[in-house]
């Protein structure tokens, strides 16, 4: 990663509402927030699904499960290595948390995964499974053909909440004040672009 001396400023049409991850429902917060977190995958620039937050993945035979390879090389803002398990926990925090909108976002993809239906009682989600610090699993009551697309959804990044405040692996991290936001690099970031020494 390189840091360029350059101190931008840009302006959106509306405010974000929100920089945690599973809250995320507008456009303009998704747009923040790919700044901030990654998820597991993303589409490139092509169109298609590239790795991000897992190295690889493979889906089995009958389109029910998926079985993630996490980087762990990727590092969060605090300095701390990104695991299988902060996927799971970030999921099943997001979908405890008071939605800011009347779309809870995170159910797009959850609520087929096995188990879900038993969360409210059982505080956790069956068939989203840590096999180890590097391989998540998820495994859904049918077939879901389109789940990675919507698990590149930035709704469904890793975060951790440090002081009230929600840190990812992504380029940069996020202070907010009012209706301002300023990014400044991750310094753990593990990406080779060069990025802003400020963003406002």
């Amino acid at each position: 990663m390189k840091i360029s001396d350059q101190v931008i400023q840009i302006a959106i049409p509306d405010h974000w509402s929100t920089t945690i991850p599973p809250l995320q429902h507008s456009v303009y917060g998704a747009a923040i927030m790919y700044n901030i977190f990654e998820p597991l995958v993303h589409r490139g620039e092509n169109g298609l699904i590239e790795p991000m937050g897992a190295k690889s993945w493979e889906r089995s035979a009958d389109f029910k499960t998926l079985r993630f390879n996490i980087d762990t090389s990727r590092r969060y803002s605090d300095g701390s290595y990104l695991t299988a398990g902060d996927f799971k926990r970030s999921w099943e925090e997001g979908l405890k948390m008071e939605p800011k909108s009347s779309n809870r976002s995170v159910l797009d993809t959850l609520y087929s995964v096995k188990g879900f239906d038993l969360f409210a009682e059982k505080g956790t989600i069956e068939g989203v499974r840590v096999l180890n610090d590097s391989i998540l699993e998820i495994e859904f009551e049918k077939p879901v053909r389109t789940a990675l697309e919507y698990l590149a959804g930035v709704r469904y990044a890793a975060f951790k909440l440090v002081n009230g405040k929600a840190i990812g692996t992504g380029p940069y991290v996020a202070h907010e004040n009012g209706k301002s936001l300023k990014f400044t690099p991750n310094p753990y970031y593990r990406g080779e672009e060069t990025l802003f020494q400020e963003v406002n």
